[in-house]
């Protein structure tokens, strides 16, 4: 997989190599591109928060630049990129980049940095908790992702030299070359068709005032009858002549499927006119991918004239029954993947852009804000009732109702200790639905924990949570022999039980867990995970 990277991310990205934490690329892309606020330097220090990296902006003088801990994010206002990780500073230059490339990367002199830069920095300080939440998974799976490309290519360089080695004939294996990189040229332009904002192809398609691939390939000569585009037209041409030379291993004398190549080169060669005089009079912008196109098939008619292919050269030469079989089947099987793969592809991108706007707008603070406000509203208040955790004069206070029997409460219990490891200024409170009913399973367990967290130990409390959620089998005797509590201190926890009871009957709770955040239910389609976001 080829990935080209905005400067926004690409700045986020070479911080992430500079320290050497463990986040992938896919990752600190994903979380840029998907914020509310892209591109901002607040989608930068909204992630790193994420990964636990402590971060601050400032806006700072000029003489206090040499001071800045190294390196740091700075803000250009006038420059071609808007962000840029500051490296080095020295008595007269300062180096900076840009980008993930080697070639982004520049020195200038400080009076003249100062220039582009508006006095916004961002500051950061990563620590041995700073990283990705699973994070080798996610290494895995980008690894993976990022193998198809060059195996694919690999693959295909592999049969055409095959085919060479197979048929010992030079002029195949020309032929096939030329065909394969078409194929690989074809593909781009198709891909474009499909994401024509990828970062990686606008690096190709743009690039000069009179590079723009989208003016081409958008206008409305782009199109044979309005119908079927030129670049699938072109990778029809280079994938079936490829498959057909790869094909013509089989036959007796593999060099009699030429004369189709050759010919189908010179159908060809009227098109190579038009696309180059199109660019050049008429829409007065180049094409890369379509020059490099058109290179290809006058490098094949160079091929064709010095190997004497004209030599000959008759009509009657394409009317043979095995090789026309062959040529048949060489042009349906691209044209079919193509048409059974052009649209799930399409829809795929756009339900990801789709989807890229809808978390947008879901981590949006007005909209949470007006979601927020419509859930249920708290009654009557909580007060210190049940486990505090946290900081208890924390801003923002969420309330979880949990069973301790309940699956989703035990990963809702994960979710709570990752808030608090990057929320300073949260305090939750866990509250049980239980009662002291003869035969209630859950209230034994509930008294232990209450007791546990009424020592006033906060490392106890959390490690006894923590050792009761995580254990696979929920065993209260076995959890009590861990955690020895008097009988006398566990009845001190009848009174709050009922407290419990009664506030979650009067607060109408019908399922656990059951979150709140400052005295409202947390909307449906928030999870644990997106309130962080709102809480930094």
């Amino acid at each position: 997989m080829i990935n080209s990277y905005s400067n926004i991310e690409s700045i986020t990205i070479i911080l992430i190599q500079h320290f050497k934490l463990p986040i992938t690329k896919s990752t600190a892309r994903e979380s840029i591109k998907n914020h509310p606020d892209y591109p901002s330097l607040l989608s930068i220090s909204d992630s790193l928060n994420k990964w636990q990296i402590p971060n601050a902006a400032f806006k700072i003088e000029a003489n206090k630049l040499s001071e800045l801990p190294l390196p740091f994010i700075a803000h250009l206002v006038k420059a071609n990129s808007a962000f840029a990780l500051v490296t080095s500073i020295g008595s007269n230059s300062i180096t900076y980049q840009t980008g993930t490339t080697a070639k982004s990367k520049q020195s200038i002199t400080i009076k003249d940095f100062l220039k582009i830069w508006d006095g916004v920095v961002l500051l950061t300080e990563p620590t041995a908790q700073s990283a990705e939440p699973n994070y080798k998974k996610a290494k895995q799976q980008e690894t993976i992702r990022q193998l198809k490309m060059p195996l694919y290519t690999s693959i295909g360089l592999l049969l055409t030299l095959i085919l060479g080695i197979l048929t010992i004939n030079n002029t195949i294996l020309t032929f096939s070359l030329i065909k394969f990189l078409g194929i690989i040229v074809t593909t781009l332009l198709l891909w474009y068709e499909v994401d024509n904002g990828n970062p990686f192809l606008q690096q190709i398609c743009t690039g000069t005032s009179k590079t723009n691939c989208n003016a081409i390939l958008n206008s409305k000569d782009a199109k044979l009858f309005g119908i079927i585009s030129w670049s699938e037209i072109g990778f029809f041409y280079f994938a079936s002549g490829w498959l057909l030379l790869l094909f013509s291993s089989w036959l007796p004398t593999p060099a009699q499927t030429l004369p189709i190549i050759v010919w189908l080169n010179l159908l060809a060669m009227p098109y190579t006119v038009f696309s180059v005089y199109y660019q050049w009079r008429i829409a007065k912008q180049w094409c890369r991918l379509c020059l490099t196109v058109q290179v290809l098939l006058v490098a094949e008619l160079i091929v064709s004239i010095t190997t004497n292919q004209f030599y000959n050269l008759s009509i009657n030469q394409l009317f043979n029954q095995s090789t026309n079989q062959l040529f048949i089947f060489s042009i349906i099987l691209p044209v079919a993947i193509w048409y059974l793969l052009k649209m799930p592809l399409k829809t795929s991108q756009e339900a990801k852009n789709v989807k890229r706007q809808l978390i947008r707008l879901k981590f949006n603070n007005n909209i949470f804000n007006v979601l927020l406000l419509k859930q249920k509203k708290i009654a009557v208040i909580a007060n210190d009732l049940g486990i505090v955790m946290g900081n208890p004069n924390g801003d923002n206070t969420i309330i979880k109702v949990c069973n301790p029997y309940c699956g989703p409460c035990a990963k809702g219990h994960t979710k709570i200790h990752n808030l608090l490891e990057i929320t300073p200024n949260l305090r939750v409170q866990v509250l049980f639905t239980a009662t002291n009913k003869e035969g209630d399973i859950k209230t034994p367990p509930i008294k232990h924990l209450l007791a546990i967290a009424a020592k006033g130990d906060a490392t106890l409390t959390a490690q006894a949570m923590e050792d009761w959620y995580k254990a696979p089998k929920k065993d209260y005797e076995t959890f009590a022999k861990k955690y020895p509590i008097n009988k006398e201190e566990l009845d001190k926890q009848i009174n709050i039980i009922d407290e419990m009871s009664k506030w979650c009957e009067e607060t109408k709770i019908s399922f656990t867990p059951t979150y709140f955040i400052n005295g409202y239910q947390i909307p449906d389609i928030y999870d644990l995970d997106d309130i962080g976001y709102f809480l930094n």
